[in-house]
């Protein structure tokens, strides 16, 4: 909730409909008037034909136009002063281009009357405050008129710290504000610095019994500079989260890091005193100690949603690790999302932790040359024994043929497969004549696909457009490519190269190569600049999106 402007904020033409609670001098109603007629007049020239009649009938019940401003509905009050607002821009009510810039806190500057409607306690179900050195005591000003006016509907509050070169802004003066709604407070999100976190936590000790999701954004500032946490704000920090609710259900914790550089933040270990037994949700967008962190998840018997980013981490008890090698079993777990640094970590993670329901799983690995991500990600999918729906793997450069061709073998209900880089290996297990795997594919996503292995996709492409004995059709084939090449210089009638050209067309044209031959499949191409193209193809482009055209029809 951002402080309300003063007048002289207000653009000069909307000065009459600011001041719309008091009686008019003639001169202001005279250009009341106008405008509430240029509206009409647009409505009458049916540039919003759908809503015509709802404001004929809200217009027809207002007694007086322009005395009577006060009297008229809530509903025409709104569309009144987006229309106006707007200005010359293309405006379709009511989903005006107000729409998208905060009408609530953009309204008030228009009209008292609107600022009253605006304040009322059942339009309000989150609120957001930004702080900066200049605005945090009108902020809070305004945050208390809101919590002042709420019934006993539960609230969500983010809170964004906006800092300058001088440091931290205290918390203390929202925590007073806030803490005597606590209780009707279910989500809760700091976007805030170490320091600032540490704080609100400590004095916000056990006072949110409502509290059902905490979101926790942490960035270390110290005059403009990034730094690496100490480990005694580790420990403050982890004390300071441990005093909150008990029954927290989903649970972010996201540190900022940049090129690299370890944020060892929020660490969790066991002795941190949150009920684990009622979270749903985990989120850590923190570099944490893989095998600490596993330790952490038995508690979790509920949780649905894992998602974390593993390091390699040094532990701080070498002894324990060795004596703790059980498996963890999430046996609740239908989603998983791993971010991978380091290949040894995801091998050890993935070789502790069991998930028998887990339906969706994406790895993203960002180790460069070898690793253990392939192995671990197999050693993973045989000990839990899941059956996913959905599987994206990103940039796993060990993944061999036998590999994958295992993976997918494992999962015959996969319906969505999202893979970066494919190589060869991944079009020879697809490929093979024999039984055909994944059997229940929609969903084909290939990022980066190698020039070389054009024919392979056409071939894919087309062997699975249309329904089969033993397989469903595919519904959806989106192929990123890089190629950089000139649309002049490639083949007219090359098979080999048709979706490069695709590729091609979608960069320089815009062009959406979709085929229409083949029944609800859907065959798109982008190139990663493809969102700035412009322009319509000639007639030689023309003729090459016949040939692309053809593409869908079963092999």
């Amino acid at each position: 909730m951002l402080p309300l402007p003063p007048v002289w904020d207000i653009p000069r033409h909307l000065l009459p409909f600011y001041k719309a609670n008091v009686c008019p001098t003639p001169s202001e109603a005279r250009q009341i008037g106008g405008l509430i007629a240029d509206f009409k007049g647009g409505i009458m020239g049916g540039y919003n034909t759908e809503h015509v009649p709802q404001l004929r009938e809200l217009l027809r019940l207002s007694k007086s136009i322009v005395m009577g401003f006060r009297q008229l509905p809530v509903e025409i009050l709104e569309e009144i002063f987006a229309w106006v607002a707007a200005g010359s821009k293309p405006c379709t009510l009511p989903q005006s281009a107000m729409a998208y810039q905060h009408p609530s806190l953009i309204l008030p500057r228009v009209s008292s009357r609107w600022r009253t409607v605006a304040m009322q306690s059942a339009l309000w179900n989150r609120i957001e405050l930004q702080i900066d050195p200049a605005s945090y005591p009108r902020a809070l000003h305004q945050l208390q008129v809101v919590l002042a006016q709420r019934s006993q509907r539960l609230l969500d509050i983010r809170v964004q710290d906006a800092l300058d070169d001088n440091g931290v802004t205290s918390t203390r003066s929202l925590h007073n504000m806030v803490v005597p709604y606590s209780n009707l407070i279910s989500e809760l999100c700091l976007q805030l610095a170490t320091v600032a976190v540490e704080e609100f936590l400590c004095l916000a000790a056990n006072s949110f019994p409502a509290l059902k999701k905490l979101q926790l954004f942490v960035y270390h500032v110290n005059c403009s500079r990034w730094l690496i946490c100490r480990p005694e704000q580790e420990a403050s920090t982890s004390e300071a989260l441990s005093r909150v609710t008990p029954v927290l259900s989903h649970l972010l914790v996201n540190a900022s890091c940049i090129r690299g550089t370890i944020c060892h933040c929020m660490l969790l270990p066991t002795s941190i005193g949150i009920n684990f037994g009622q979270l749903r949700e985990l989120k850590l967008m923190v570099n944490i100690p893989h095998h600490s962190f596993l330790r952490v998840l038995r508690l979790c018997v509920c949780l649905e949603t894992l998602a974390l980013i593993l390091v390699s981490v040094e532990s701080d008890d070498p002894e324990q690790e060795e004596m703790d090698e059980s498996p963890t079993t999430l046996s609740s777990l239908r989603t998983l999302t791993i971010k991978c640094y380091w290949s040894e970590a995801a091998y050890d993670f993935y070789g502790r932790l069991r998930a028998p329901a887990l339906q969706h799983f994406t790895h993203v690995s960002w180790v460069d040359g070898s690793g253990y991500d392939g192995q671990a990600l197999l050693r993973f999918l045989e000990h839990s024994e899941c059956r996913l729906i959905s599987l994206s793997l990103d940039r796993i450069k060990p993944l061999g043929r036998v590999e994958l061709h295992k993976i997918l073998e494992t999962q015959p209900k996969l319906e969505r497969l999202q893979l970066s880089e494919c190589k060869g290996s991944f079009w020879d297990a697809l490929l093979r004549p024999r039984a055909v795997l994944i059997p229940r594919l929609k969903h084909f996503t290939c990022k980066v696909l190698p020039a070389q292995h054009l024919d392979c996709a056409i071939k894919f492409v087309n062997s699975r457009c249309a329904p089969q004995q033993d397989a469903v059709a595919l519904e959806t084939v989106v192929l990123t490519t890089g190629f950089t090449s000139e649309v002049a210089d490639l083949p007219k009638k090359s098979p080999g190269r048709i979706l490069q050209f695709a590729a091609e067309v979608w960069k320089v044209f815009g062009v959406k190569v979709v085929s229409k031959r083949c029944s609800e499949t859907v065959l798109s191409w982008y190139e990663r600049y493809g969102d700035d193209a412009q322009g319509d193809p000639d007639e030689e482009q023309q003729e090459w999106l016949k040939i692309v055209d053809g593409l869908g029809r079963p092999a």
